[in-house]
């Protein structure tokens, strides 16, 4: 299912193998009709899955803020972490290990303008999925734009 023809959806995903291990990060940005504007892949070295998970937020909301082709574009940053979004939704924010991320992720938000972080289950997100796994195999960084 696509975003409406007003928003652009970076579907985002953190891998860790094991408690803390190997992880990796990944995304995959896709305009209302499904085309592919981005995707990143990147190893992050060993972490927990929710710092894998903030991680990737925070790393979408960066690579977004900063391209002028995105500017004033209303962007839905969807992750299958139910925990990491409801921290950076949440006023009460109180974990101290991720204080500083999800700060950098809300100030992210305000220079995006019209950007959103949202929960969707798993199901919905096999090629962040699959780029974060390959970030945790440390198969090689991976940036790719494709506006036009």
């Amino acid at each position: 299912m696509h975003p409406p023809p007003e928003v652009m959806e970076f579907n985002v995903d953190g891998e860790a193998r094991g408690s803390t291990g190997q992880s990796g990060i990944g995304g995959v940005l896709r305009d209302h009709t499904g085309r592919v504007l981005c995707i990143f892949s990147k190893f992050i070295g060993n972490t927990d899955a929710i710092t894998a998970e903030m991680q990737a937020i925070a790393t979408s909301c960066d690579i977004s803020a900063f391209k002028p082709e995105l500017e004033g574009k209303r962007i839905v940053f969807v992750s299958d972490s139910q925990t990491a979004v409801s921290w950076i939704n949440s006023s009460g924010f109180s974990n101290v290990e991720h204080s500083k991320t999800n700060y950098n992720i809300l100030c992210l938000l305000c220079k995006l303008g019209q950007a959103s972080v949202e929960f969707n289950p798993k199901d919905t997100n096999f090629s962040a999925d699959r780029l974060a796994k390959q970030g945790a195999e440390g198969g090689g960084d991976v940036m790719r734009w494709s506006l036009s």
